[in-house]
């Protein structure tokens, strides 16, 4: 059984940079199928306000039009390789993660 410290598709994100992630997410991310028909200009102040809207427990299946397919709780984010499959190829959310950061993902 993998855990957060050896799981490639989990990484650690404190939760005072998750409205950073999710809007780095999201302004990487392209919509698909009906998800144009939603998708509009995404600020900072949208993607805090998702995060303070959703408690200690968050998924975020679609955004803006654009499936970004991860959850996040315990101070992690998980099912990155969901966003690297639907987004940019495997290593994308890591990258973007690594991006926000500084470095560290």
């Amino acid at each position: 059984m993998q855990t957060p410290d050896t799981d490639p598709n989990t990484i650690p994100v404190p939760r005072e940079r998750l409205a950073d992630v999710l809007f780095a997410l999201v302004s990487q991310a392209r919509p698909v199928g009906l998800g144009w028909a939603n998708h509009g200009t995404f600020t900072r102040a949208d993607a805090t306000a998702l995060v303070e809207q959703r408690g200690e427990r968050q998924t975020y299946d679609y955004v803006n039009g654009c499936p970004i397919k991860v959850y996040w709780r315990d101070g992690n984010l998980y099912r990155a390789d969901l966003y690297d499959r639907d987004q940019g190829g495997p290593g994308s959310c890591a990258r973007i993660v690594a991006g926000v950061l500084g470095g560290a993902s």
